[in-house]
């Protein structure tokens, strides 16, 4: 089963010519600051697309999945990097990659070793789960849960907790806020309302955030997030106004993508100096 994520090949055609805007405004605001962002090219194989999502940039690559044929693409810490329907993130990342899915899609590797796990909504990953002392876990970076979260999980996920206490989470906040109880994310890709303002102050160790910005009109100021370098905006569903103070609380901000951006006041940008 592959995973239907909020970053998808459909979005970023639809997003392109939007960001573009966005990108040329943030560029023209910030062009007087001096800024410098250090690049990387990650060489990659086992993949037929990849696309950097905060750079957008895209590379095509049609081989065979066992192929040892690398592309090279452009990269920088923290880029958010759509592999087919698949995201990862440009963070600890080896310069050489091999993508792999298994046959159910229930995990996503890197050079073998597991980057992201998928938990369906039937109990078919329980054996994995009560194996999972036996399992290589340096490369685990995300849980993804695309429906409610089956209770026979809960137990076996803070047990992971312990083990991977950084792990990135991609999930429906309306659905399953309650694994922001259990793990305490590096990467959190997700919706939220005006309601879920609360459990962002809580999040110490966030530094990747990606938000599908429903149902909030954008004037209460974004809680302090201290570790939080890149937030990716999804305003498909936004119909309110960032107020001046937004990003107050996170002057550290470093990269901002928004996406299906009509217009923005400039000047919520201003406490931003890293950009």
């Amino acid at each position: 089963m592959k995973r239907k994520s909020y970053l998808n090949k459909k979005s970023i055609r639809i997003i392109f010519t939007s960001f573009l805007f966005a990108l040329i405004q943030v560029t023209l605001f910030t062009s007087c600051k001096k800024s410098s962002e250090s690049f990387s090219l990650l060489n990659f194989s086992g993949v037929d697309n990849i696309t950097n999502y905060s750079k957008m940039l895209f590379v095509s690559h049609p081989e065979e999945k066992d192929s040892l044929n690398f592309a090279t693409l452009p990269v920088s810490k923290y880029d958010i990097l759509l592999m087919e329907d698949y995201v990862f993130i440009y963070d600890d990342l080896p310069d050489n990659i091999r993508f792999g899915t298994s046959e159910d899609g229930n995990f996503t590797t890197i050079n073998d070793k597991i980057y992201s796990i998928y938990i369906p909504a039937d109990e078919s990953l329980l054996p994995w789960f009560e194996s999972i002392e036996n399992k290589d876990l340096s490369a685990l970076s995300f849980i993804d849960v695309d429906a409610k979260l089956n209770e026979v999980y809960l137990p076996h996920l803070k047990n992971l907790a312990g083990l991977v206490p950084g792990v990135g989470i991609h999930i429906d906040m309306d659905e399953n806020k309650e694994l922001l109880e259990i793990f305490n994310p590096r990467y959190l890709f997700s919706s939220f309302t005006n309601d879920d303002f609360n459990l962002f102050s809580k999040l110490s160790n966030l530094e990747v955030l990606q938000l599908d910005y429903i149902e909030t009109n954008g004037e209460k100021p974004l809680p302090n997030m201290p570790k939080l370098k890149h937030i990716v905006f999804d305003l498909s569903n936004f119909s309110g106004t960032f107020s001046d103070d937004f990003f107050i609380h996170n002057k550290q901000l470093e990269k901002l993508t928004f996406l299906f951006l009509d217009q923005i006041d400039l000047s919520v940008l201003k406490p931003l100096n890293h950009l």
